[in-house]
């Protein structure tokens, strides 16, 4: 355990807070007297769930530093052709599976049976251009052209 005064943590804090974070303790003092203890914080007292921590002291389960692999987000997927982890989340979470919703057929699928034909993107979430008109006027009616918004 390292002891230091009030004015010699104020002028070094960050050096004593790596010293804490390493695992050391520091006791202050104020004119020879201990007037605060500084210690790191454990694991348990970070915010982990106490039925969490009661699963790593069973061995069910292992806390993770918290911290994900450099190349993590690269790794290639697991392959859940039946789908089977997406309806166990969905249970979970009390919703419907998309086929569950649309009468046991895809959503897009669904969509083109009520659709009465294929998919097809709707006219009317999107503004689109009107054709190119030539200003009047003007010498070179293809280099000069106005689109307009409908």
């Amino acid at each position: 355990m390292r002891s230091t005064t009030v004015s010699r943590l104020r002028a070094t804090l960050s050096d004593y807070l790596a010293r804490v974070k390493a695992g050391e303790e520091v006791l202050v003092t104020e004119r020879g007297k201990a007037i605060a203890k500084i210690v790191p914080i454990g694991r348990d007292q970070v915010g982990v769930p106490a039925h969490l921590l009661e699963m790593a002291r069973a061995g069910l389960v292992r806390l993770g530093s918290g911290k994900l692999p450099k190349g993590f987000w690269k790794m290639p997927r697991p392959a859940d052709p039946t789908g089977a982890v997406l309806k166990a989340l969905l249970e979970e979470r009390g919703q419907r599976t998309p086929e569950e919703r649309h009468g046991g057929r895809t959503p897009a699928a669904a969509r083109a049976v009520h659709a009465g034909g294929p998919v097809r993107r709707s006219s009317t979430s999107r503004r689109s251009f009107r054709p190119a008109r030539s200003v009047p006027g003007a010498k070179n009616t293809k280099s000069r052209s106005i689109r307009r918004w409908q």
